[in-house]
């Protein structure tokens, strides 16, 4: 794998910007590590992601992540979320299969609702309303994205908000279904 990332990425002739991405990798893990330091959930991520976006939006440059970084990354998350995988999880999941099924599809049919009245609107294009309102962690919905030429900012962007509307409402939503639900 290693070989065939630096084949391509001398065959697209992004080595003249290689200063530029260690420094931008830097300020990522940077990122990272002050948001997990700082015990935020998903920290490393999201600090990653906002340290570098701050660190962007000060460059004049255009650049693009270079696709053979882009395919790494996908690699290892794909490597990540198998990696989670237990036998253990069948047997939990046969016995909650039915709320799984309904669950996915009720955010999936939501899904499709909003992106249709985003294209409908003239919001936004379709491939970036479904990747942008489809549920899923914003590390596999944005990597997805980015191979549907949907406008990866504009996904990132709802998956960050979402990311953090979540956290900010779980605890007190939570204290209320417990109230009312009785559990």
């Amino acid at each position: 794998m290693i070989f065939l990332m630096i084949q391509s990425a001398l065959e697209e002739d992004q080595m003249q910007n290689l200063p530029n991405l260690l420094i931008t990798l830097a300020v990522g893990a940077l990122g990272g590590a002050v948001f997990s330091k700082l015990k935020i959930p998903g920290g490393a991520l999201i600090g990653a992601m906002v340290a570098v976006v701050l660190f962007r939006s000060f460059q004049a440059t255009g650049e693009v992540m270079p696709s053979w970084l882009k395919f790494s990354v996908q690699v290892m998350l794909g490597v990540m979320v198998g990696y989670m995988f237990k036998p253990q999880m069948v047997g939990h999941l046969s016995q909650l299969i039915l709320p799984v099924i309904i669950s996915s599809l009720a955010l999936v049919v939501t899904g499709v609702l909003v992106t249709a009245i985003f294209h409908k609107l003239g919001i936004m294009d379709t491939p970036t309303a479904y990747m942008a309102t489809s549920p899923g962690a914003m590390t596999a919905m944005v990597g997805l994205a980015s191979d549907t030429k949907a406008n990866l900012p504009v996904v990132l962007a709802f998956h960050f908000f979402r990311l953090f509307t979540v956290m900010a409402t779980a605890p007190l939503l939570l204290k209320f279904l417990k109230w009312s639900l009785g559990r």
